[in-house]
């Protein structure tokens, strides 16, 4: 019989505890690579959690190794660059300026914008409404939430599962349920950040949003990127007042100049630290 999700939980269901983390081993050793790879993160977390409880034989640490190797929650080893990788998977084509200029680069130019400009009480751990090294907040990780809830939990899942094996390890970036046999995105953004690759998800998903939002026809493409980032960086009053002055709302050369000449230079430099 074939090694699925489902047969899985119910092989897993069915053993008696004693007998549970042996069915556990016969049911990964009797799997193709193949199929354990197409497990999904509660079936991978119900067989580690059966053959990590209590007294680990010999074949409970092969059974856990070969799960490890072979399940489809590889570790994150690349970071940013991943964490874009699956924002951008999960972004429509139609996002098409997104898909061509939303980099690990640009992501890290944001925490080092960001990070230049932190308060004194932000640099001794006393936050405002901004939060961690992209200094987001509730309605930006809200906004991320609605627009990438497929990639998000795939995300979730994966930066959950991969930490989880091989020793039990516990992420408070993804919300556990199911005596961790189940993880999520977490409600509350102020533990998202504690992990680094949730908050990389995050900040990539919500600057692919403003770049979608700020994309218009006849906009250059670096315009598109400048607006975008100066929203992202909480400008949006300032743009809105800027465009007004400039009497156009298209090119982002104008809306610099006005932002300049109204004592708004740190603002348009931050927005040139991350789109040269």
């Amino acid at each position: 019989m074939a090694v699925t999700s489902n047969e899985v939980r119910r092989r897993i269901a069915a053993a008696s505890w004693i007998d549970s983390d042996n069915e556990a081993v016969r049911i990964v050793n009797a799997a193709t690579s193949a199929e354990i790879a197409a497990l999904d993160a509660n079936a991978v977390l119900i067989l580690f959690r059966t053959l990590y409880g209590g007294n680990i034989s010999a074949d409970d640490r092969h059974a856990i190794t070969l799960l490890k190797s072979r399940c489809g929650f590889p570790d994150i080893t690349s970071l940013p660059g991943e964490a874009v990788d699956a924002v951008l998977a999960g972004t429509p084509a139609s996002n098409a300026i997104a898909h061509r200029f939303l980099t690990a680069s640009m992501v890290m130019r944001i925490y080092a914008a960001e990070a230049g400009r932190l308060s004194w009480l932000e640099r001794h751990g006393i936050d405002g409404a901004t939060i961690g090294r992209g200094q987001l907040g509730k309605p930006a990780y809200t906004d991320v939430k609605a627009a990438y809830p497929t990639a998000l939990q795939a995300w979730s899942e994966r930066i959950g599962v991969s930490t989880h094996l091989p020793n039990a390890a516990v992420t408070t970036g993804v919300k556990w349920a199911g005596g961790f046999t189940n993880c999520s995105p977490r409600d509350d953004y102020s533990y998202t950040i504690t992990e680094p690759a949730a908050e990389d998800f995050v900040v990539a998903a919500y600057l692919a949003i403003l770049i979608k939002r700020s994309t218009k026809p006849a906009r250059p493409d670096k315009d598109v990127l400048r607006i975008a980032v100066a929203l992202y960086h909480g400008m949006r009053a300032m743009v809105v007042a800027a465009q007004t002055a400039s009497g156009q709302t298209t090119h982002w050369a104008p809306i610099e100049a006005k932002l300049r000449s109204a004592g708004h230079t740190d603002e348009a430099d931050y927005v040139l630290e991350v789109i040269p």
